[in-house]
């Protein structure tokens, strides 16, 4: 048994189920990968589960743009401790409860004070509470260290046309096109951001072009939602980790 967050079991599946047998009575957390999907992890304690069966239903959802195999590559480079600490401040963030998300927030980032996906989740937690000037540096430091951090690059592109300071937000606009071309939300604030300038000719430009991926977006999601498990591609990794023995 591997323990301090190795892998101790892996199943993969097309059909959405997967069985562990004669698992060790202790506590892991599961971990499910899906093309197209969020990344979810979810902790379950069998400690006390004896040899009875115990079957675990884990809710999937679409990946949001942006939030992309590199954004999970990142996660998975902390500390298991510190991966687990994230997981809880970015549910309480995405319930909108920043001061639920800070102490978190707080572990990790003195784990791993320079790690691009701690900045700038203490930025999304800043801007939550209003602090803008704390998110705008949180989000600066990220993009120092990451300088293809989409989120980043687009949050500070935001913040900036909040403050109506677009020949300062266009930049980092641009930069985030450049990251990913395929990013509809990249393109639709770049067109408002040349709007504001009073470029025209790009303002549509870009509009249009976020339309496009907008549609082809939304027509994926809805696909992968129809069909969920059906097709020779869409196969579901579920790697359990072992805490402790």
């Amino acid at each position: 048994m591997k323990l301090n967050g190795q892998f101790y079991r892996q199943g993969t599946t097309k059909k959405g189920n997967v069985r562990f047998n004669a698992v060790a009575r202790t506590e892991y957390t599961i971990q499910v990968i899906a093309p197209g999907f969020e990344r979810v992890a979810k902790n379950i304690d069998v400690q006390d589960r004896g040899t009875a069966e115990m079957k675990i239903a884990i809710q999937m959802q679409p990946t949001a743009d942006g939030d992309d195999a590199a954004t999970a590559e990142r996660i998975a480079a902390l500390p298991f401790k510190a991966q687990k600490e994230l997981g809880k401040a970015l549910a309480a963030l995405r319930a909108s409860e920043p001061v639920k998300a800070r102490s978190h927030l707080d572990a990790v980032y003195r784990s791993a004070p320079n790690h691009p996906e701690v900045n700038y989740y203490l930025g999304v937690y800043s801007s939550q509470m209003n602090d803008w000037m704390q998110a705008k540096s949180y989000w600066t430091k990220t993009v120092d260290v990451d300088p293809k951090h989409l989120l980043a690059l687009l949050s500070l592109g935001q913040a900036l046309l909040r403050e109506n300071k677009v020949n300062e937000a266009l930049p980092y606009l641009n930069r985030a096109v450049e990251v990913e071309p395929a990013s509809w939300r990249a393109h639709a604030i770049s067109a408002e951001a040349y709007l504001r300038q009073g470029s025209t000719e790009e303002a549509v430009g870009q509009a249009e072009r976020a339309l496009e991926l907008g549609r082809e977006q939304a027509a994926s999601v809805k696909e992968s939602w129809r069909r969920p498990w059906q097709g020779v591609e869409r196969r579901i990794g579920l790697s359990l980790f072992c805490k402790n023995t």
